[in-house]
């Protein structure tokens, strides 16, 4: 069994896998140690919102989304669901996650995310993502918000008022007012 399909078995209480993942098991093609990297205290919880970024958010870009989650929102972080994605092959995990954890809201955190969860064909660039940032969208049947990947905040300040923005709109959606 992969690392991947170990992962979900042991850590998501997974009882039966959909055929296509054991024949992929069974078979000798690679698949990426952890495409899925979920960093909600448990992954199986109803959240509030839950925030999709690609790979590279990095830690400094973690930080500051737990920073605006938390004090910018005024969420607690176990009202929120945060995981990554490697390629667009993981869409289908993702939308498991989000059929388990039911968010009101989903957050796309830059074209990496945004791509995986509809599909589309933004190039990996700040001007296709602030193409779509802030304009309200929809996955499954839930509330989409695409914006601007924390990592990119870090080396572009100056789009940290669009971020804001964008979040500002998910509070209203939620109806959360700001924090004191």
């Amino acid at each position: 069994m992969t690392n991947l399909l170990k992962t979900f078995v042991e850590e998501y209480g997974i009882k039966e896998l959909p055929v296509e993942w054991l024949q992929q098991a069974a078979s000798n093609i690679t698949v990426a140690e952890n495409p899925i990297k979920v960093v909600s205290s448990d992954p199986t919880a109803k959240a509030r919102v839950c925030f999709i970024s690609g790979p590279s958010i990095g830690e400094e870009g973690r930080q500051l989304l737990e920073k605006a989650i938390t004090a910018g929102m005024g969420l607690k972080r176990n009202e929120v669901h945060i995981c990554s994605v490697v390629g667009s092959e993981e869409g289908y995990l993702i939308q498991d996650q989000i059929e388990r954890i039911q968010p009101e809201v989903v957050v796309a955190l830059g074209v990496e995310a945004h791509n995986v969860l509809l599909g589309s064909g933004l190039k990996d660039s700040a001007e296709d993502i602030a193409s779509v940032r802030g304009k309200w969208l929809s996955f499954q049947g839930v509330a989409l918000m695409p914006t601007f990947n924390p990592a990119y905040l870090l080396t572009n300040p100056a789009a940290k008022r669009e971020f804001w923005l964008d979040l500002q709109q998910v509070m209203k959606k939620l109806g959360l007012e700001k924090p004191v």
